[in-house]
């Protein structure tokens, strides 16, 4: 009776999903830091890095990027790469280049980010103040509108 008791218990125990719950017990920088990568926070005054990806968003008319955004070694030959060049008084530009086999030019694959980025309010985005860079420009462009324009005429 006392090892069915004990089996019993065993199994509720093994099978509790209260007991069971994966911990995430790292935060986003120690995560990022432990897997070996690096991010936007990283660069230093003047360096660029390669994004795979961005998360943009916009407060008060103004564009953020995460800064836990991680930096890639390889750019692509078939789209177009996104460059980051850390700029002083915590800014950002990004830079848009096409590989050599893009099928879309540069401005217009910053174009379709940005569509995304007008929807998305940074207060509903996870990332947190303390985790966001201004973007001061995208292909030198400074506003949207400058942007969108030249998008339409590549």
């Amino acid at each position: 009776m006392r090892i069915l008791i004990a089996t019993a218990a065993a199994t509720l125990i093994a099978f509790n999903p209260a007991m069971a719950e994966f911990l995430a017990d790292l935060d986003t920088f120690e995560v990022i830091k432990a897997n070996g990568s690096f991010t936007v926070n990283d660069l230093a005054v003047g360096e660029v890095g390669v994004l795979q990806s961005a998360t943009l968003c916009n407060d008060g008319g103004r564009i953020f990027l995460d800064t836990t955004t991680t930096l890639e070694s390889k750019t692509s030959e078939y789209g177009v790469n996104m460059r980051v060049r850390r700029l002083p008084e915590s800014k950002i530009e990004l830079i848009f280049q096409p590989g050599a086999k893009a099928s879309i030019s540069p401005d217009k694959a910053a174009a379709e980010l940005l569509v995304r980025a007008t929807r998305m309010k940074c207060s509903e985005m996870i990332a947190p103040e303390g985790r966001r860079i201004v973007v001061d420009t995208i292909n030198g462009a400074t506003s949207t509108s400058e942007l969108m324009e030249r998008s339409k005429n590549p």
